[in-house]
């Protein structure tokens, strides 16, 4: 699932593995979290307006490479993609 959050915080860092995404309404594409997380292979988008606004459960696909966040119409199931690349997934917004 996709982890949104208002701010990249240094707590983060030991649930990136678990992650397949993370969206942040603050912060850098050159924080340490945000670079750790492309590190692992975890689509980030970072300084994304409204993140937090997004309602727990959607389904949403990330793109890291592009910054862009794109909620979808019809659930997806999830798809493998490469380090940073496009991945559906279901959001987990931690407010």
């Amino acid at each position: 699932s996709v982890l949104v959050v208002t701010t990249l915080t240094p707590q983060l860092g030991p649930v990136l593995d678990r992650l397949e995404g993370l969206v942040s309404e603050t912060g850098s594409v050159l924080s340490h979290l945000a670079i750790l997380a492309r590190e692992r292979g975890v689509p980030t988008v970072v300084a994304y307006p409204g993140a937090t606004d997004l309602v727990d459960g959607t389904t949403v696909s990330v793109d890291g490479q592009t910054g862009d966040v794109t909620v979808d119409e019809e659930p997806g199931t999830g798809v493998d993609a490469a380090p940073g690349s496009e991945r559906d997934h279901t959001l987990e917004v931690d407010r």
